[in-house]
C-alpha cells in the first residue's frame, strides 16, 4: 500500500526488484483496478 505521494519514487522502488515485471494499481477504498505499470522491455 502506498499513500499516493511521490508515485514515481514508489514505482522505481518496486521495479528495483528484478523479479517484478508489472505493477497493478488498485483503489484502496473500492478495490477497483486502476492501471498497470510494465517494466520497459518486459
Amino acid at each position: 500500500m502506498h499513500d499516493g505521494t511521490d508515485p514515481e519514487r514508489e514505482i522505481a522502488r518496486l521495479l528495483s526488484d528484478p523479479e517484478a515485471v508489472q505493477l497493478h494499481s488498485r483503489n484502496v477504498a473500492y478495490g477497483c483496478f486502476m492501471f498497470v505499470v510494465t517494466r520497459k522491455g518486459g
